[in-house]
């Protein structure tokens, strides 16, 4: 289990670029017993970002700053659909699981090219206008991954 200011200092380490280059400050630190999962959210002007380790693995979720400041409110959108929309579904994220600090150093890699990116999409002129986008293409692949799941387990 790993100790809850390792965390953040984790994330700190290597998610560097968020503090310095995008003036993002830890918003929230909340840790619970069960399976050592965790969440934290960063906030910047542009955006929020939700780390999330639940049993063991690692996600990432992008907010806009509009929506109650609650790491359970959102709306959030996963990094998996926020490369696939900036990509146009040419890039998607796998998450893995593995030591957290393993985790947070790969997802810090993959953040890192669309930042610039993500925080035009959240500023709140265009999350309105990419909003109903950003919704259907959630929908699509959580059914397509719900359905994949579906079809494992029955054969």
């Amino acid at each position: 289990m790993t100790h809850p200011t390792t965390v953040v200092e984790q994330i700190r380490k290597y998610f560097a670029y968020l503090f310095d280059d995008y003036d993002f400050d830890v918003i929230s630190d909340t840790h619970f017993q069960n399976f050592g999962n965790w969440v934290v959210v960063l906030q910047s002007n542009d955006c929020r970002i939700r780390f999330f380790q639940d049993r063991g693995e690692v996600s990432v979720a992008v907010g806009p700053l509009w929506s109650p400041p609650g790491w359970q409110a959102g709306p959030w959108f996963d990094l998996t659909v926020i490369t696939a929309f900036l990509t146009q579904g040419k890039s998607t994220v796998e998450y893995e699981s593995g030591k957290t600090e393993r985790q947070l150093k790969r997802l810090a890699n993959i953040l890192r090219p669309y930042c610039d990116q993500i925080c035009e999409l959240f500023q709140e002129k265009v999350f309105q206008q990419k909003r109903v986008e950003l919704e259907l293409l959630r929908d699509q692949l959580d059914e397509q991954f719900w359905g994949q799941l579906t079809r494992r387990t029955q054969d």
